[in-house]
This record gives C-alpha cells, structure tokens and sequence, in this order.
C-alpha cells in the first residue's frame, strides 16, 4: 500500500496489531499443555489467532480494498547446508504480501523471521546459534538439506549482507514486560536487525505496517520459474512447503489442517498465491510426500500470507 494511505491510520494500526498479538498470545497461555510455552507455541498462535484478525482490521480501516489472509503452521525446516559446523534452519514465519495494481500486474513483499525467547529488548547471540547468524548476515550459498522435493538445490541470494527481509523476532515471556498486564510501552514481540548483539529496532506491530506499505521487507517477483533471482526463488520455494498437515500438541493442535487459518470462507485453496504455487509446482519432477521429512515436529517455515485487490463495483454495490 501507499505511504499516503497508511500514514493517517499509522497509529491505529499498531494500536489494533498490538492488541491483537496480545490477544493471540493470552489464548496461547489458556491452551498450553507444558508449564512453558516455547518459541514455536507463540509462531503457532500468530498463525492460529493473529490471521483472520489482520484480515479484519485491514477491511474495515480500508473498505475500498479487499483484503484476505491465510496461514499455515511448520516448525524446524528446512534445514540448509552453509558449509559450517552447523546446519541452520532457513527461519521461522515468513510473511507474505501481495496486492493487485490498476495495470493486472502484483507487487510482492516477503518478511522472514528467526523467532527468539528474549525477555530483554537486547540479546547477545549465543556461539550456539552463530550458524544461524551468519546465513542473514552474509548470505552464503547454501543448499537445501532437509527440505523432501528441494534436497539438492542451491540457493544463491544477493546481495551478501544484511536485507530488511531477514530478520531475527524476539518474544517477550515475562509478563511484566510483554505486554499481558497492560503497562504502557511494553509489547511481546519485536523485531531485531540480524548482528551478534541483537536489538529491537521497533515493536513487531510497527514493522508489520512498515511491511504492508513496502517500507520493510524485501519485494520478490511475481513469477519463480523466470526469474534469476534467487530471494524469490527461495520465497516461493517455502510457500510451496507449506502445504501439508501439522501438530503442535503443547498448545493443542494436532493433526490440523494447513491453510484453516483463513479469513475467506473458501479458504487458502482459492487464493491467487495458491494458484501460482500450483504452476511453480510442476517445476519439481520430484514433487512427493517423502515420508521422512512428514513428522510430527512438521516441514518448513510457517507462513502468514496477506492478499489485497481492489473491490470492483459490484463488491461495493
């Protein structure tokens, strides 16, 4: 969307975004099955509770657009193969944007996040996690290594640094501080340029309108199997993981659906980036179920993904 949009209700957005977080996070609490949750019960709730809300608040502050939003839920792969000591994952949630221009074409933003429990808005990145790091700082060639239909291929994105479509979110657990108790200028998750001491640039809900209005991310092009970049491939390539069903049974989902969490009743199957994953599909000769990469910790990266288009007249009438 448009700076000049977005800029009046810039405010209200990230009024709205917060509380909604928050609402998603308390459910979370309520439901869990473990004393603590942990960092992919607070993806899983963005992807549960966090969805259909977007969609929502995006419709009614702007009912000249139509806008949906879907998710799906993945935890631990793919994994990528840097040439370090260690194998990092490719991230956590990836979110997604897509909006329909006058001229039929569709501009694309991607946000890929590395979720991390940090009750402090600094955090020193542990020598444990500096394979991690160094895949969203420099970008290495990589090649996936667990990731079924996508084992064997390389990755080659440029340029080799630091992007605004890479980044690491921190959560806040200590309900003090996060946001749940209702102190001013607290929230439970914020977003952290990748450096090896990470710090909050801004809260998460400020960063998702920065996304909506093209001001953080990283755009990424409309059509994968033409393209020579590989930070679109790599995007498409993770949407077209997610696709499957999933468990998260510290908070009680098991054995759901992937793509239920949407805000149209047609659901995820009838959205346009569906459409396109279909197409890139057909690139993969080994596109197949393996059975090893289908287990109960789940494949790939959760995704949220928000489509707007214009309504037409007859939407409006």
């Amino acid at each position: 969307m448009n700076a000049n949009e977005i800029n009046p209700l810039e405010q209200t957005l990230c009024t709205l975004f917060d509380r909604s977080i928050l609402n998603a996070v308390n459910k979370t609490y309520r439901s869990k099955k473990k004393p603590a949750l942990q960092e992919p019960d607070y993806v899983a709730a963005l992807t549960k509770y966090f969805t259909v809300d977007l969609a929502t608040l995006l419709n009614v502050l702007y009912p000249d657009y139509d806008f949906t939003a879907s998710s799906v839920y993945c935890h631990q792969k793919p994994i990528v193969d840097i040439n370090a000591s260690k194998k990092p994952e490719l991230g956590d949630i990836l979110f997604v944007y897509s909006e329909k221009q006058e001229d039929g074409s569709t501009r694309y933003n991607s946000l890929l996040l590395q979720a991390k429990i940090c009750n402090r808005s600094v955090m020193r990145v542990p020598a444990s996690d500096q394979h991690q790091l160094s895949l969203y700082k420099y970008w290495p060639t990589f090649t996936y290594h667990r990731a079924n239909f996508l084992n064997g291929h390389t990755r080659d994105i440029q340029p080799k640094a630091i992007n605004d479509g890479a980044q690491y979110l921190l959560i806040d657990t200590n309900p003090f501080t996060n946001g749940l108790i209702g102190f001013p200028n607290t929230f439970p998750m914020g977003c952290a340029i990748p450096n090896d001491t990470l710090i909050i640039d801004k809260r998460f809900s400020a960063e998702l309108v920065d996304f909506l209005k093209f001001k953080s991310g990283r755009i990424f092009e409309e059509d994968p199997i033409l393209t020579h970049d590989d930070w679109t491939k790599m995007i498409w390539d993770l949407l077209l993981m997610g696709t499957f069903d999933y468990s998260r049974r510290n908070i009680g989902f098991n054995k759901v659906k992937r793509g239920v969490y949407c805000s149209n009743q047609a659901g995820f199957s009838q959205t346009e980036i569906y459409a396109k994953l279909n197409e890139y599909s057909v690139s993969f000769d080994n596109y197949i179920l393996d059975d090893d990469f289908m287990d109960d910790i789940n494949r790939g990266v959760s995704v949220v993904m928000i489509e707007r288009r214009t309504k037409t007249r007859t939407d409006n009438e």
